[in-house]
């Protein structure tokens, strides 16, 4: 009788542990995670959507810095690790060209404000605070004529 009792205590034990486990592994895929070393102070963390049985962090690190050596602003896009997915030179939509890098506040956005179709593809796009959009600058003619104000 005594052995029963021992068993049903090991699975009550087991199943509270999976369960904790469980837990405690979505809460840490929906917290933001830190910021990689390698990226700017004013990177910002864009949160992409939930997908099925993935518990690790889902989004983007997205961070924009003038590159005072070559006069161009420049973004990228990184995992929450840091490793880099798209790294260009970016130009606003309108205005001046680069941004200064007093300008170069981003604003947070959903995953769907993040991505502009290009040709064939998505590109990440840039929104700052003061409501300027910075685009990658190889794709800057065809993204003018949507992000352009009227």
């Amino acid at each position: 009788m005594r052995r029963y009792w021992y068993v049903g205590i090991g699975i009550v034990i087991a199943i509270v542990v999976t369960l904790g486990t469980i837990i405690v592994r979505i809460q840490w895929a929906n917290s933001v995670p830190s910021r990689p070393k390698s990226l700017p102070a004013t990177a910002i963390w864009v949160p992409a959507p939930p997908a099925p049985l993935d518990f690790s962090p889902r989004g983007y690190w997205l961070a924009c810095w003038l590159d005072t050596a070559r006069n161009v602003d420049q973004c990228k896009l990184a995992d929450y690790k840091g490793s880099p997915s798209f790294e260009a030179d970016y130009s606003p939509v309108t205005g001046p060209n680069p941004v200064a890098e007093d300008r170069l506040h981003l604003r947070s956005v959903s995953s769907e404000e993040l991505w502009a179709p290009a040709g064939q593809e998505l590109v990440p796009i840039a929104h700052l605070q003061d409501g300027t959009v910075l685009v990658p600058a190889q794709d800057l003619p065809q993204l003018r004529e949507r992000y352009a104000p009227k």
